[in-house]
Parts: C-alpha cells; sequence; structure tokens
C-alpha cells in the first residue's frame, strides 16, 4: 500500500454509515448517478473489521495501532483499485453495512481525512420497514404472528444483521416486552442511533459531516442528493447530474434483492397503538438519551 499511497493522495474517500433499512442503497445509486463518484457498496473487510474490534475487550495499545495500520492501507488499496479502472473519477464512496456503525469512531481514528455521512430513518419507519421485510408486506400474517407471539420464531433470518446478538446484550434482553419483531427493529435502531448520539456529542473531531433521514431524502430527492453533494465539497459539473438522480427516484433501489420491502413509503403504516406502546416501553427501559420515537439527531438536515 505504500507504493501506491502517493498516487491516490488526491482521492476523496467518504464514508456512509447507516441505521439499516433506511435507504441506503437508493442514495448510493443516487451519488453514484452524479457521474463524479465511484461507489462500493457493503464491503466484508469492514464487517470483519468491526467483528474482530466489538469481540476483542481490552484490546492492546499495540493491537489498537496495527488495526489502525490495517484500515489506512486498506483504504489505500481500495482507492488505488477504483482509480486504475477509472482515473476520471476522484471521488470515492463507501457505504457501511450497519454491523460497521459501532466502530465508526475508529475508522474516524484512523482515517481523520474521510468525509463522513449518516443516514437514519424515524424510529416508527423502521419498524414498518422491517415488518414488511420479515412478512413479505402481509399485514394479515404479520398480525396473526405477532398476536400469537409467533414473529420471535422469524428473526433468525435476519439476525446476522446486528453488529452484537441482542439476546445477549442484557440491557436489550431485561426489556419486559415480546421479544418479536418491533422488539428486535427497535433494538437494532437504538444500539447504531446511540452511536451515532455519542459521535455528535463528543465534538468536532468525531461528528459527522453530512446527516440526513430517508424521509427527506425521499421528499426533496435529487435536491437533497446534491445538497449533500456540495455539503462534502465535491465538484460537480455535469449539467445532466440531478436529472440522472431525479431518475433514480423513480425505481425500487432494492428490486430483486432479498432485501427489497415495499415499506411504509408503498402503503399504510402497520404501527399502531400495541406497536407504538412496546417503543415507548422500550425507549424508557434503555434511557439512552432518546426519549421520543420521533427523535431527530442533532445536525440532521431537515428542509433545502
Amino acid at each position: 500500500a505504500a507504493e501506491v499511497a502517493g498516487d491516490v493522495t488526491h482521492i476523496t474517500t467518504i464514508f456512509v454509515h447507516i441505521t439499516m433499512r433506511c435507504g441506503s442503497t437508493l442514495l448510493i445509486k443516487a451519488l453514484e448517478a452524479s457521474g463524479v463518484i465511484n461507489t462500493v457498496s457493503e464491503s466484508d473487510v469492514y464487517t470483519s473489521y468491526s467483528q474482530y474490534a466489538l469481540s476483542t475487550k481490552d484490546t492492546p495499545k499495540d493491537d489498537t495501532e496495527t488495526l489502525l495500520d490495517v484500515i489506512r492501507h486498506t483504504n489505500t488499496m481500495f482507492n488505488y483499485t477504483l482509480f486504475l479502472e477509472n482515473p476520471t473519477k476522484t471521488v470515492t464512496c463507501y457505504k457501511m453495512r450497519g454491523q460497521v456503525c459501532p466502530i465508526a469512531d475508529l475508522l474516524r481514528k484512523a482515517l481523520p481525512e474521510v468525509k463522513n455521512v449518516f443516514l437514519y430513518r424515524s424510529l416508527v419507519g423502521t419498524v414498518d420497514s422491517y415488518a414488511h421485510l420479515l412478512f413479505e408486506g402481509s399485514y394479515w400474517k404479520y398480525w396473526l404472528l405477532t398476536a400469537l407471539k409467533l414473529d420471535s420464531f422469524y428473526l433468525d433470518s435476519i439476525a446476522n444483521l446486528v453488529p452484537a446478538s441482542l439476546w445477549e446484550n442484557q440491557l436489550f434482553a431485561s426489556i419486559p416486552v415480546p421479544h418479536g419483531i418491533v422488539w428486535f427493529s427497535v433494538c437494532v435502531w437504538l444500539e447504531l442511533m446511540h452511536k451515532a448520539f455519542e459521535m455528535q456529542e463528543h465534538g468536532p473531531d468525531q461528528r459527522f459531516h453530512v446527516i440526513l433521514r430517508y424521509e427527506e431524502l425521499c421528499k426533496y430527492k435529487e435536491d437533497m442528493v446534491m445538497k449533500v453533494i456540495d455539503i462534502l465539497g465535491i465538484n460537480c459539473c455535469n449539467s445532466d447530474a440531478k436529472m440522472k438522480i431525479r431518475e433514480v427516484f423513480g425505481v425500487d433501489s432494492q428490486r430483486g434483492h432479498r432485501f427489497s420491502s415495499r415499506g411504509p413509503a408503498g402503503g399504510e403504516s402497520w404501527v399502531g397503538d400495541w406497536e407504538m406502546g412496546i417503543i415507548l416501553r422500550i425507549l424508557d427501559h434503555v434511557n439512552m438519551g432518546i426519549k421520543k420515537p420521533d427523535f431527530v439527531l442533532n445536525g440532521t438536515i431537515t428542509y433545502i
């Protein structure tokens, strides 16, 4: 990596951290449509780094420094490979899996020059999206299985999406609510949002450069994407960029993918009084500084 590092010093790197079920595929395709950004989605390499870091407690300082060096070299080699494929694009955007969000501060420490974006979805929208995904858009299937408390048996198919087992986390495991899809989706959202919340409160060295929500992304579409590009300091001179980005919003970005779901945008919300009661009890129990379902992270772009 050291031999080619000088060849990619002009490359701008962007990391997109997410809460999952938040429209990240849509955002990445929209950024790519601008014509000036290379994009890489959900690299297994960064996921492996996260799994290692989260599974290793009281890591010796030398081991931590080694991991930081490996992260730096990985970024260099990724950027160099993409640069060779297309030398005209000098911006590379990496969309991380949700499992990587817990080490967003570690990545920031390794690569302080990287531009960091955080994308999330409202809590109610997230619960809706997980429910639609797990029960294939069938409300009656969802209603029946949650009423019978059988929905927990379906969680194995998506349990590998989380950074660490919720069942082994005493804080989440002890919450006195049914441990089904609502519990699962709220706890996953909370774990990742809490990390972002901590980083925003920590100070400028850890804050994200851009924070946006799925809801505003869908509302403002290409205008929101162009604003993100502008905040990140990326020069986009392509006169057709806005039109091409707009086209991305006209199709299902995950069509044909096993994680595609209709979501609340495609129909009425499934979150009623019963679900909201569970959500409120969870928020009260965990006491993570997020008190309301309509919580908006400080710094979020809410309008254009």
